[in-house]
């Protein structure tokens, strides 16, 4: 009787047969931390218990990437209004000096012409003469110029005794340039005096 009962005594304390015992199945191991084995099937316990889907089979939600649609649509936006609005910027600059440019350059050429050749004219010039030719040439520039005898008031001081012998000797010339920047008209203006007895005569009749 003891032999008998020494000899059931390793069946009757052996640990009990397992519930769920783990699938024998061909799995490719990716990656193994402690008792978590990644595998080509999903995340798998030692074990034998299943922990959850693997890193393959994890996706976004449909709301997720709503969200993300959303918010690239609005940084997009944004975006593309700075590129817009940069651009735009550096293109007024350039026309509006562009346009100082030739009221500064007509202004010099005026001052070395002769006192009685000073008349009223208007032209056209473009941002960039040279390529007029293939057909761009840039803004379009209108420039005035308008030559009148002086008033009073421009040449006096406020307070001051309101007379000047010398109008007719002078003329108040203002030349203004006016184009267009996508839809906003442009203008810009320089005004200048000229003298009967000023740089012109030895320009032109050298002493």
């Amino acid at each position: 009787m003891k032999t008998q009962g020494f000899l059931h005594t390793p069946f009757l304390c052996s640990p009990p047969a397992r519930d769920h015992e783990p699938e024998t199945t061909d799995l490719f191991i990716v990656a193994q931390v402690g008792n978590l084995r990644y595998t080509s099937g999903g995340l798998r316990n030692t074990r034998g218990t299943i922990r959850g889907p693997g890193l393959a089979a994890r996706a976004f939600t449909l709301a997720e990437v709503l969200v993300a649609i959303f918010m690239g649509a609005v940084f997009l936006t944004a975006l593309y209004g700075a590129f817009t609005f940069g651009f735009a910027s550096v293109k007024a600059s350039r026309e509006d000096l562009r346009a100082t440019q030739i009221l500064t350059e007509q202004m010099e050429q005026l001052r070395l012409q002769p006192f009685s050749s000073l008349q009223s004219f208007t032209t056209n010039i473009y941002f960039d003469p040279t390529d007029q030719i293939n057909g761009g040439g840039g803004a379009y520039y209108t420039l005035t110029v308008t030559t009148n005898a002086p008033a009073v008031s421009d040449l006096v001081p406020p307070g001051m005794f309101q007379y000047v012998y010398y109008t007719d000797l002078m003329r108040k010339v203002t030349a203004t340039a006016t184009w267009t920047n996508g839809t906003l008209l442009q203008t810009r203006s320089l005004q200048s005096y000229v003298s009967l007895h000023g740089v012109q005569p030895y320009v032109f009749s050298p002493k």
